[in-house]
This record gives C-alpha cells, structure tokens and sequence, in this order.
C-alpha cells in the first residue's frame, strides 16, 4: 500500500511539474516546438526543442520562428527592416527567405536536445513527487498520532 501511494505521489508529482511548465511558458507568451530539418545545423540540430517568445524585439543574428507555405520554420535574421527581414538557416545549403511581420511568430530564446529536456522534466517530476510525498507522510503522520 506504501508504494502504491508513493507511485501515485510521483505521478502526482510529475503531472503538477508538466501543468506548472506549461503553464509558466504560455501564460508569458512563450511557445515551443520540435526542429525537424536540418536547415539549422550546427547550431540547432534535427529534433532540438526551442521555445520562442511572442512579440520579442527582432536584431541581425536572432534566430526567429515564422510561417511559410503553412509550416513553422527556424532560420537566422541576416537583414532588419521596418517591413520584412531578411532570413538564412545556418546550413551551407539554406537560402535567402524575406518574410513579413505578420508571418513572425517570434524569437527563439532557447533550445536543447530532445535528452536534455526529457532530463529536465525528469528531474522536475522526481523533486515534485518527493515533496508531495512528504507532504503526505507528514499528513499520514499527524492523522496516525490522533487516533
């Protein structure tokens, strides 16, 4: 029975954490997706996470995200205007796209590899699920010394 309920402490746990981070990065205008060309290599790799906040300040050498030809893309700013940038992928093979500023969707403000994030979400979830473990034994405690 102990186990059980420590098991639904680290569920509990990990499903609070998840919630708190989702919670945090949209409430404060920020997305996040998963990169899947490679047009960013070496700097963002194929299956790399990044997050991008909505309606950052733009400047040469940001990497931002925008839409073409319905699909999300990450590439550098090369190029600022008042109207449009001018964008690149960090790969030899990328080109020159100009993009407006209603087909911006924001600037990446980090990324990491799939791994690292699972790490992180890991690490999360087990010090949620300790804490509200030991919330609940503390409780368990004090109800087990009154009776």
């Amino acid at each position: 029975m102990k186990f059980f309920g420590m098991f639904l402490c680290g569920v509990l746990g990990f499903l609070v954490f998840v919630l708190l981070v989702a919670v945090i990065l949209l409430g404060f205008g920020f997305r996040c997706g998963m990169v899947q060309s490679s047009s960013m290599v070496p700097s963002i790799n194929v299956g790399d996470i990044i997050i991008w906040a909505c309606g950052a300040e733009i400047e040469c050498g940001d990497v931002v995200v925008y839409r073409e030809n319905g699909r999300l893309i990450a590439h550098r700013v090369v190029e600022v205007s008042d109207k449009w940038l001018v964008v690149r992928g960090d790969s030899e093979r990328s080109g020159l796209s100009v993009i407006s500023e209603i087909d911006l969707y924001g600037k990446v403000v980090k990324w990491c590899s799939e791994l690292k994030l699972i790490e992180i979400l890991l690490v999360g979830a087990i010090a949620s699920g300790v804490m509200i473990a030991t919330v609940h034994l503390l409780c368990v405690r004090r109800g087990g010394s009154k009776a």
